[in-house]
């Protein structure tokens, strides 16, 4: 017991009447103030029910405990009253949206350990001196700060035990393990989180508070079929809820099941026009389903009421990236999203994509740092360790690459990720694996034209160059324009002569004249010739495409000293 505790000998007892109780401290004995529980005193059946009702803590059990007192059809007992405010307090302050439509008297707190609790928690100040370890609404009751005053963080240690020790004395209580769950969101511990908002939800699933806190710890845990099913449940008796509707288009959109997400969103535009969360999630559907200029309206639209937040960096992103082309101005923008936002995993991801494309390094990382990042708080993320790998197959670091890669392949094991394994197979010279997977891949899939350009690869590194002839004419004519860029070049490797190579490069770059690897063999081609100026007309392309990539840059340098002599 601290020095706080040992001055408070003696006090009137909350809601009127006296209670002593002895409390052995060491070789101390002292008389302590007491609230009322119905473990100190014989309670009425009504105020039995009222302090239950109230410990449950729930909008339906607060309720009920406010009208047991406003119809007992006598007039209220200062007790009554107390009891009144108190419950009428706790609903204001954990859930504001519920509608008061009752008069509460003007009662003193004197007297009432509760109420006095409550006056400090409406100043935003945790009552450290009115915890009671063997009174349960003492313990839970100063924790109420979490909504009074959500930055105050001076109190957690102390609310988190008795929180604790409040969710133990009443399991029956659904506002102790929310605010536990709350106070646990606040420092970041959503597995911790998790249990305790999960413990309040089986109690009370249709209470729209704590449903909204555990739906979003579970997408924050990367469990939106779950988080879904949360929203949708607490929804069944909330509805129009816009809070819970957010959530349902949240956790469907989490699921890449965009046409349901759509289903929430337009609901909750319909009654929310200015809803940004939602305006944000359609553009981001927009941006997914490939409508870039619907997208590029709808972020328009919260660009002119709302200030830029993650959700908006994540979409205009996209869109530079992926509809305007400009990887530098995206890389600019995701230094500037980074700085704001230095540990959220999506950002990271998408720099680290954009950083790998443009070979240039965001915020100071390069694209191989920044997936490390996200693979310090989440080992098995498959987005990061794509990065890892492709970066690595890159700079031809094979180990990493074979290792990482072997890693990915247990975590998404889908087509993207086999044909990143091949290029980490043809590298290591790996051609059982290569052409196992390749043979997979083109069985299942052979009118995709990434998996035809990539069996063509593995069947040149293979040295089987009649089928792989056969396969670039089979496929040539019908091929997209981008295909047929790097089938030409395909071909250009196979060729006989020198003549024919040059043809088929030229042919390559004809079709798509940024492909960098038909410039690089022109550029080593006219350097083997020593014909120095047509090899760096080639290769200053090449470096137009990848500016930042640092070989190449090297190249350059050596040419200019040859040229200078």
């Amino acid at each position: 017991m601290n020095i706080r505790q040992l001055c408070c000998t003696f006090k009137v007892c909350t809601f009127g009447f006296f209670i002593f109780s002895f409390i052995t401290t060491g070789n101390f004995y002292i008389f302590a103030a007491s609230a009322p529980s119905a473990s100190k005193k014989a309670l009425t059946p009504q105020e039995s029910f009222i302090i239950s009702e109230i410990e449950k803590g729930s909008p339906a059990s607060l309720k009920a405990a406010i009208n047991k007192i406003r119809v007992s059809g006598k007039e209220m007992t200062i007790t009554e009253q107390q009891y009144l405010a108190l419950a009428t307090s706790i609903l204001k302050i954990v859930y504001p949206s519920e509608r008061i439509n009752w008069t509460v008297p003007d009662v003193s707190s004197d007297g009432s350990t509760y109420l006095s609790i409550m006056e400090s928690v409406k100043m935003g100040a945790y009552a450290f001196d009115s915890v009671d370890s063997s009174d349960f609404l003492s313990l839970m009751l100063p924790s109420l700060v979490l909504f009074t005053a959500p930055g105050l963080k001076n109190y957690y240690e102390d609310a988190a035990a008795s929180l604790i020790l409040a969710c133990k004395m009443n399991q029956a209580s659904m506002l102790a393990p929310y605010m536990l769950g709350v106070l646990y969101v606040r420092q970041g511990k959503n597995n911790l989180a998790a249990e305790y908002l999960e413990k309040a939800f089986l109690l009370q699933s249709d209470c729209a508070a704590v449903g909204e806190a555990y739906a979003k710890v579970l997408l924050a845990q990367n469990k939106p079929k779950d988080a879904y099913n949360v929203a949708v449940k607490v929804l069944l008796k909330n509805n129009g809820n816009i809070q819970i509707l957010t959530l349902c288009a949240e956790a469907a959109f989490a699921q890449r099941d965009f046409d349901l997400a759509e289903n929430y969103i337009t609901q909750v535009l319909q009654s929310d026009p200015s809803n940004a969360i939602c305006q944000l999630m359609r553009a981001r559907i927009l941006v997914e389903k490939g409508e870039y200029l619907k997208a590029q309206a709808a972020l328009d639209s919260f660009a002119k009421t709302e200030k830029p937040n993650k959700d908006y960096y994540v979409v205009r992103l996209y869109l530079l990236r992926d509809w305007n082309k400009n990887e530098h101005a995206a890389a600019s923008l995701a230094t500037q999203a980074l700085k704001e936002y230095p540990q959220d995993t999506e950002l990271l991801i998408l720099a680290a994509d954009i950083s790998s494309s443009t070979g240039r390094k965001i915020n100071d990382f390069s694209a191989s740092q920044l997936a490390s990042q996200v693979l310090g708080t989440d080992p098995f993320n498959a987005n990061a360790l794509y990065i890892i790998v492709k970066e690595a197959i890159k700079n031809e670091q094979w180990q990493t690459a074979n290792e990482r890669s072997n890693k990915l392949m247990q975590v998404r094991n889908d087509d993207k990720t086999k044909l990143l394994r091949v290029d980490v197979c043809l590298g290591l010279n790996n051609l059982a694996e290569a052409q196992s997977i390749a043979k997979e891949l083109y069985a299942s899939a052979p009118e995709k034209e990434e998996v035809q350009i990539m069996y063509i690869r593995v069947l040149i590194a293979s040295k089987n160059i009649s089928e792989a002839s056969a396969l670039i004419e089979k496929i040539l004519p019908k091929a997209s324009q981008r295909a047929k860029s790097s089938i030409y070049y395909q071909r250009s490797r196979i060729a006989s002569t020198q003549s024919a190579k040059m043809n088929d490069l030229r042919s390559s770059l004809a079709v798509n004249p940024r492909n960098d690897e038909a410039l690089y063999d022109l550029y080593k081609i006219y350097y083997n010739q020593k014909d120095y100026k047509k090899a760096q007309y080639y290769l200053k392309q090449v470096i137009a495409v990848k500016p930042f990539d640092e070989k190449l840059l090297k190249n350059q340098l050596e040419l200019e000293k040859l040229l200078a002599q």
